[in-house]
């Protein structure tokens, strides 16, 4: 260019500036955009894409600087990153997408930060970590995804960083729950963090739900199986006088029991016995039977000479005068018949009426004397005989 007149040569245009027409008296200035590094420039250069220059008649482009970029040619200003993404160099053309694990919330950023505990991020590109659901949870930062609550915890809260333990009394069997289940009525835990509920053992009884104990059988009750809801009542004939037991006692010969869920026994009364073990009812002793003590398996039979016709007596009867028994264990006694006589009790048998003497009627206690012309030579004679013709009996008891 040429600013004066008279001059032998042209002028060359300064850096920032050019001129692209002869005969000009002065030079253009490089816009916004535009640089000239170089005097006598005919053009001015756009900047690259990741620079730019927003004032006008320069000599140099300016970089990006870090969270944001160019992508186009002769920029005055660079565009900030959006949410989601981020510029880690300076003179960037494009920005990147923050990756899986982590996030950016804030625009024209140079890097990206991790997702914290408890949050993840499955996809890039996100201004923010989604929060790990329930039965869920993440305990290191940057985590693409929530790892899931092992059998045996659970988590019931979003966006946690540890999963917690199932609580005495329960259980989880699956994996990522929010939540642990009660055990039923007949299983307990006495642990922490149990996948399963244990059996009550025999004996022992639970009838709630989300227990961490068992209650062992009262007495007069019995549990002879696992796993139970309840105890089993004693039957009668039977006690149980222990707790926590498995089985059950019969009652001995001697005793029983007529009600259930019993802690004893009961002793037969007198006039009673039972020689069978485990029964409800002592059985009254027969007649011609008699117990004067308690408990007895047996019934003693009475004497001879004595009787019993009731049943479940404790005592036996003697034979009263003018009846005897023989036999022990009879339930009357027999009449002394004719010619026969019995003048005590308790007797085994009768006696014969002596010689001169008869008993023409039974149950009697004496015998009678042959009376004057009588005689009788036989013992045990109903009768007496006659003296024949030619005789005569000036007595009695003649024989």
């Amino acid at each position: 260019y040429a600013d004066v007149e008279g001059l032998t040569v042209c002028k060359l245009c300064p850096k920032g500036r050019y001129q692209n027409n002869p005969e000009k008296s002065s030079c253009n200035i490089c816009q916004a955009g535009y640089f000239s590094s170089v005097e006598g420039s005919s053009s001015c250069t756009a900047c690259v894409q990741g620079m730019f220059i927003n004032v006008a008649e320069q000599t140099t482009c300016h970089k990006c600087p870090k969270g944001y970029y160019s992508t186009t040619e002769g920029s005055t200003a660079c565009i900030a990153t959006n949410i989601g993404y981020y510029s880690s160099i300076e003179g960037a053309n494009s920005q990147a997408a923050v990756p899986t694990g982590h996030y950016q919330d804030v625009t024209g950023q140079g890097d990206y930060l991790p997702c914290p505990l408890g949050r993840y991020n499955s996809y890039t590109s996100r201004s923010s970590c989604e929060k790990c659901p329930l039965g869920y949870y993440t305990n290191i930062q940057g985590s693409t995804a929530c790892s899931q609550c092992s059998t045996g915890q659970f988590q019931d809260s979003l966006e946690q960083n540890a999963c917690k333990k199932c609580p005495e009394g329960y259980y989880q069997n699956y994996a990522a729950k929010p939540s642990c289940v009660p055990c039923p009525a007949n299983q307990y835990n006495a642990l922490e963090g149990q996948s399963s509920c244990q059996h009550t053992p025999t004996g022992h009884y639970q009838d709630s739900i989300g227990q961490k104990s068992y209650r062992p059988c009262y007495n007069g009750t019995y549990q002879n199986y696992a796993g139970r809801a309840s105890c089993v009542e004693c039957p009668v004939g039977t006690f149980q006088n222990k707790p926590g037991q498995s089985g059950i006692m019969a009652c001995p010969t001697g005793w029983f029991n007529d009600a259930p869920q019993q802690v004893k026994c009961r002793i037969c009364p007198e006039g009673y016995y039972q020689n069978f073990a485990g029964t409800s009812v002592c059985v009254k002793c027969s007649v011609g039977y008699r117990k004067d003590s308690q408990g007895a398996s047996v019934c003693t039979a009475v004497a001879a000479g004595h009787f019993q016709d009731q049943e479940g007596q404790t005592a036996q009867i003697a034979c009263p005068r003018g009846r005897n028994q023989y036999h022990a264990g009879r339930s009357s006694c027999t009449v002394c018949g004719a010619g026969y006589y019995g003048d005590t009790v308790s007797s085994k048998i009768c006696s014969a009426c002596n010689t001169g003497h008869y008993q023409d009627q039974a149950e009697q206690i004496r015998c009678k004397e042959c009376p004057l012309g009588f005689h009788q030579h036989q013992p045990g004679r109903a009768a007496c005989i006659a003296c024949p013709a030619g005789r005569y009996g000036g007595s009695t008891k003649l024989y």
